[in-house]
C-alpha cells in the first residue's frame, strides 16, 4: 500500500500536479459514474460495499447538488 503511495506522490510531482490523496480517485470514480448514469448498484459493488445503501447517501448527494447547478446555470442562460 505505501508502495503504491510513493508511486502516485512521485507520477504527481513528476507531473508537477497538486498532490492528492490516491484514495481521492475512488470518489471521483464513483461520482463521475453516477453522473454518467451507470446503477448505482454496479458502483456500489465496483467499490465493494455490500449493498447499495452507503454508494447512495454517500455519492448520490454530490450528484444531486452537480444536477441542481447544472439546472440553475441553464436557468441563467436562458434568461
Amino acid at each position: 500500500h505505501s508502495c503504491l503511495q510513493k508511486k502516485w506522490k512521485k507520477l504527481l510531482s513528476e507531473l508537477n500536479m497538486q498532490q492528492i490523496p490516491i484514495y481521492n480517485l475512488r470518489h471521483t470514480f464513483a461520482t463521475l459514474a453516477i453522473q454518467k448514469g451507470f446503477n448505482i448498484l454496479q458502483v456500489s459493488r465496483t467499490l465493494g460495499h455490500n449493498d447499495g445503501h452507503i454508494t447512495s447517501t454517500t455519492y448520490a448527494i454530490n450528484t444531486n447538488c452537480f444536477i441542481e447547478n447544472m439546472q440553475i446555470n441553464l436557468t441563467k442562460e436562458e434568461a
